[in-house]
């Protein structure tokens, strides 16, 4: 295009033209800075949401387990008071195992010790159970059993969570330990009174 021989309208026209192009050039830049910002922010944004979700698991994980160790801390410090009745002591360690759980507000438990029964309040069988069998010198003693009264998800041992098989495994030794304890006390007793009487 020859600029000398334009008129000055055209000359106008085609200047106003050329603007016009370049406010659409100047726009398609920004639009394309902006997408790629834009998907920048969206990739940063889909780490965060990961980085939220993997904080929210650990944090979750971090609050079960602190929980569970609360809960062996207090059903060992329980079973380790030596006169305390039997009645009372094994209703609190089968209130305290049901604190441990994920899900407290339902979960009972039920505890058989030799021909004695001890049940948390509002216990009922359902399907949702984990229970662990109780041992002394390789006999079968009793049996520790916990229930969800609702349906939960899923997690890796039914509804139940691996670490609450660890938790009812570690309990269900520190029964079987006290129980041990219980027996050799009596039997010593009964012998040091036999002996009182020679």
């Amino acid at each position: 295009m020859d600029l000398n021989t334009l008129s000055k309208d055209k000359l106008i026209k085609e200047i106003k033209h050329l603007k016009s192009n370049i406010r659409i050039l100047k726009s398609e830049k920004k639009t394309t800075k902006n997408n790629a910002k834009f998907s920048k922010i969206k990739k940063d944004k889909g780490e965060l949401n990961r980085f939220k979700n993997n904080f929210k698991k650990i944090s979750f994980n971090q609050k079960e387990r602190e929980k569970e160790l609360n809960a062996v801390y207090k059903i060992f410090t329980v079973l380790n008071k030596p006169f305390k009745p039997r009645e009372k002591l094994y209703n609190s360690v089968i209130n305290l195992i049901t604190k441990a759980y994920q899900y407290p507000e339902i979960t009972v438990v039920r505890l058989i010790l030799k021909d004695k029964e001890f049940r948390t309040k509002r216990f009922k069988k359902t399907i949702w159970k984990q229970s662990n069998t109780l041992y002394h010198q390789g006999i079968k003693i009793g049996e520790l059993e916990v229930y969800y009264l609702k349906k939960c998800k899923k997690e890796d041992e039914g509804p139940f969570l691996k670490k609450e098989r660890r938790f009812i495994d570690s309990v269900s030794n520190l029964l079987c330990q006290r129980y041990e304890r219980r027996e050799m006390y009596d039997f010593l007793t009964k012998s040091e009174s036999r002996f009182k009487i020679l």
